[in-house]
Order: C-alpha cells, then sequence, then structure tokens
C-alpha cells in the first residue's frame, strides 16, 4: 500500500507541475492505456501460470466462478434496492410544478439518448480488455515460463507505473480536484463494499450448504486475491486458499469489464464491487467510466478495503482453527 500511495503522490506533483501542457493530454491518456493493457495481459499470463488450480477440481472451481457472480448480482440488486428506497422518498414529497417536470423530462430523454449514442465505446473498451487477457494467457504457451516472483515484480512495477499516470492526471486536474469532498456517503463506501461483500458470502454457504465462516472467509479477501490467498495457504487453508485466489481473481476481472456498463447504472458501482482494487488496479477504469470526480472516493475506499483485509482472514480463520 506505501508503494501505491508513493506512485501516486510523485505522479499528482508531476502532473501539478506540467498542469498547463496541454500536449501532454493525448500522450497521458495513451500511457495510462498502455498500462492498463500491460497490466490486463500480465493478469492473463498469471492465469495461465495457475491454470492447474482451475483443471485440478472441476466442482471447486465452479463453486468459486459461481462465489464472483453471486457476489456481482448482490451489488446491481444492493444499487437497484437503493434507487427503488430513493424513488420512494421522492413521491413522499411534494410533485414538482408542471413546467418544471416537462424540463427534467426533457433532460433526461435527451441523457438516454446520449447514452445510447456512446454504448459502441463501452463495448470496444471491455473487448480491448478481454482481448489483452486473452493475449496474456497466449504469450505464456509462447514465450519460456516466467518464476511466479518474477512475474509478481513486473506486475507490482507496471501498477505502480499505471498509479503514477493516474496521479499526473489527477495533479494536471488540481482545480477539478478542488471541488471533490468526501460527505457522509462517500465515508460509507467502503462499509457498503464490506457489507453487500459478506451478505454475499452468507448467501453462497446457504445455496451451496456450505460452512458460514469458511464461505466469509473465501469473500473476506475483497479483491486482493494475492494476499488473501497467501495468508490462508500459511495458516494450512489449502482448499480456501485455492477458492479465495479464483474468487477474488474472477471479481477483479468482472469489475473491470464491467465497468463500462454498471457505471451507467450508478458511478459509485464500478468502486463497490472493485473493493480493495479501487486504490489500484480500478482507478484508471473509475475515472474513466465514472468520472474524474469519483477518483478520489474510489481510492480511499480501496485504502480502507485493503487495510481491513488481514484482520478479516486473520479474525475469520482464528474461530475455525
Amino acid at each position: 500500500m506505501l508503494e501505491i500511495l508513493i506512485a501516486i503522490a510523485i505522479g499528482f506533483i508531476s502532473g501539478f507541475f506540467l498542469r498547463n501542457a496541454d500536449k501532454l493530454t493525448k500522450l497521458l491518456g495513451l500511457s495510462i492505456q498502455s498500462a492498463v493493457i500491460l497490466l490486463l495481459v500480465s493478469m492473463g499470463y498469471k492465469l495461465a501460470l495457475n491454470r492447474t488450480l482451475f483443471i485440478k477440481n472441476k466442482i471447486l472451481f465452479f463453486q468459486a466462478i459461481f462465489s464472483s457472480i453471486l457476489l456481482f448480482v448482490s451489488f446491481i440488486a444492493y444499487i437497484y434496492f437503493k434507487k427503488f428506497l430513493k424513488n420512494i422518498h421522492k413521491k413522499e414529497k411534494k410533485a414538482k410544478t408542471l413546467s418544471s417536470l416537462d424540463i427534467d423530462l426533457h433532460s433526461e430523454k435527451s441523457d438516454n439518448l446520449g447514452k445510447s449514442l456512446s454504448f459502441k465505446g463501452e463495448i470496444i473498451s471491455v473487448s480491448i480488455n478481454i482481448l489483452a487477457i486473452l493475449a496474456g494467457f497466449g504469450v505464456f504457451f509462447i514465450v519460456p515460463e516466467i518464476s511466479r516472483t518474477l512475474l509478481d515484480r513486473i506486475s507490482s512495477y507496471i501498477l505502480y507505473i499505471l498509479v503514477y499516470f493516474v496521479g499526473v492526471d489527477l495533479g494536471r486536474n488540481i482545480i477539478k480536484l478542488k471541488s471533490q469532498k468526501l460527505d457522509l456517503k462517500s465515508f460509507l463506501l467502503p462499509v457498503e463494499s464490506i457489507l453487500v461483500t459478506f451478505f454475499a458470502g452468507f448467501l453462497f454457504s446457504l445455496i451451496f450448504r456450505k460452512n458460514i465462516v469458511e464461505s466469509e472467509i473465501i469473500y473476506a479477501g475483497l479483491g486482493w486475491y494475492s494476499l488473501s490467498s497467501v495468508m490462508l495457504s500459511v495458516k494450512g487453508f489449502e482448499l480456501l486458499a485455492i477458492l479465495s485466489f479464483i474468487h477474488n481473481v474472477c471479481r477483479e476481472i468482472i469489475a473491470i469489464l464491467s465497468s463500462p456498463f454498471v457505471a451507467r447504472i450508478d458511478p459509485h458501482l464500478p468502486i463497490l464491487l472493485g473493493g480493495a482494487t479501487s486504490m489500484d488496479v480500478m482507478l484508471p477504469f473509475v475515472q474513466k467510466f465514472s468520472g474524474q470526480s469519483f477518483t478520489l472516493k474510489s481510492f480511499y475506499s480501496g485504502a480502507v478495503c485493503s487495510f481491513v483485509v488481514s484482520f478479516f482472514i486473520n479474525g475469520l480463520t482464528s474461530i475455525i482453527l
């Protein structure tokens, strides 16, 4: 986490001094996109490197995949439930004047039309991301195998570069950043992400009739697959470590690939889905599809989620040890 903070801080300072360099705008956008693609390629390579985990036990693999899909559905349901409650609250208020209603309807139609026209861009973006992951998977069978340690180091460097560029972009838009405030709703984002995650874990335990504590352990990584799986493996929970690894990898992939679409439902949704990854890997996706005003919220939410992962893993495993 410290390395991420340093990278984004250095990037922010660099961006501040380069805030008037308009020629860098396109170059910065290209740099962020290139770093994202490289990170996805490395993710695809990691999937290929760990492919034995996926094919060793098909039932286990299915459960892990289902657990991540269940989490995705839970977040979607949660957002729509919030909207439902919000609409009920609106109906309790006094009716607006006919003129203002007409304006709102006209504005809503215009927004929907704009969204429909821009839908092609989201499909292209998702397609590029999928191809990058598949390319990384394919590279594994072409080039000599890279050790896990070296691959993790390469992935970390790419991530630091990516976060640095995001920091530069924030620094260049310092005026817009000043308007960003972490209100009460923003402070509750990581709480929402954690609660919905554990609720999905509870549903998973009911569906597969698993021990509820073990189910929550699988979800407790909050998207941080490297930390959660290693911690579980060290403690001797090999089966849970495999489930946790696959679940959290899938959570990260689903969060990345769905971000162009779920941001249309609610701009906070990519942040909630990202969990711990909202402070690093998900940052450029939140920035692009939710809007630059959500970057600070994303970083904060991801940082809080990352901070509590080890506490959740240690606490839950102590119950069944």
